[in-house]
Order: structure tokens, then C-alpha cells, then sequence
């Protein structure tokens, strides 16, 4: 997602919010965590959701799979329990959910 309009440190505060969805979805993370993290980001004045302009699925699937944290060819992300509280490992996930 990185690219010269958008920082690397405003991708990771997308991506952030985005995994909290995530682990929200998957009945793992309380709903009002999510507005709460959000809530933070654009405090700092980040962003939080992705320009419409960069949701082309198979550019930001073809950037998600290089991310560190995958292995074994499957995306994997960190699925928030709380805030500030995570599962010990990345966690792969079907790119159906994303």
C-alpha cells in the first residue's frame, strides 16, 4: 500500500484498524475496541481507512503478500484478544475474510 502519496506509517495506522476489524469479525475483539483504536489513530491525525482510489483487491493482496509476518505462502495477521493484547503469533487467514 506504501507509495509516495501514501507513508509508511499511515499504511501500518490502516492496516492496524483494518486487523482490528478483523479480530472484531472473528469474534475476538470487543466491538468498542475497534472505535477506540481508531479513535487514537485520527487523534494523531492518521488515517484510517483506506482512499478508494488504492482498493484494487489484487494490488493490495499482491503488496499483503509481502508482509513479514506471512509464511508458507498464506497471509497471516495479528489478531487483537484486547488492546495491547494479542495472540502470541501471527495468524494465517483465508483471504476471503480480508
Amino acid at each position: 500500500l506504501a507509495s509516495p502519496q501514501l507513508l509508511h506509517g499511515e499504511c501500518v495506522s490502516i492496516g492496524c484498524v483494518y486487523e482490528a476489524v478483523l479480530a472484531r469479525d472473528l469474534g475476538q475483539l470487543a466491538p468498542s475496541a475497534v472505535g477506540r483504536i481508531s479513535r487514537v489513530f485520527k487523534a494523531y491525525g492518521l488515517p484510517t481507512t483506506c482512499p478508494l482510489k488504492y482498493l484494487r483487491l489484487d494490488e493490495l493482496m499482491g503488496k499483503m503478500a509481502l508482509d513479514k509476518k506471512n509464511a508458507a505462502g498464506r497471509v497471516r495477521v495479528t489478531i487483537l484478544k484486547s488492546i495491547g493484547s494479542s495472540f502470541d503469533h501471527p495468524q494465517p487467514v483465508d483471504t476471503a475474510l480480508i
